[in-house]
């Protein structure tokens, strides 16, 4: 594949976890059915995302695959920390 298309598909895949998350806290539209979807959803795309921003970061040093790395990685530990958060904070 082309080291633009990847690394678009890479920005593309912190782009649509955060815009649940931003739907989830705001209350744009209901997903009632879709609750757990916030918290699994970026775990697993964010992953993805990491790993073809790092294929693409290995075979030439650019800015942006660099970009991409350090946002899918914050997009994979939102989750975790949020569900720490609330434990700490709202208890069990």
């Amino acid at each position: 594949m082309n080291k633009p298309v990847i690394l678009f598909v890479s920005y593309l895949l912190f782009i649509i976890p955060l815009f649940i998350i931003i739907n989830f806290f705001l209350g744009v539209v209901t997903f009632e059915k879709l609750q757990g979807v916030v918290i699994f959803f970026p775990l697993v795309l964010s992953f993805i995302g990491f790993w073809l921003a790092l294929s693409i970061y290995k075979r030439k040093e650019s800015g942006f695959a660099k970009g991409a790395i350090v946002r899918n990685i914050a997009m994979f530990l939102f989750p975790i920390v949020y569900m720490i958060m609330g434990t700490v904070f709202l208890g069990v």
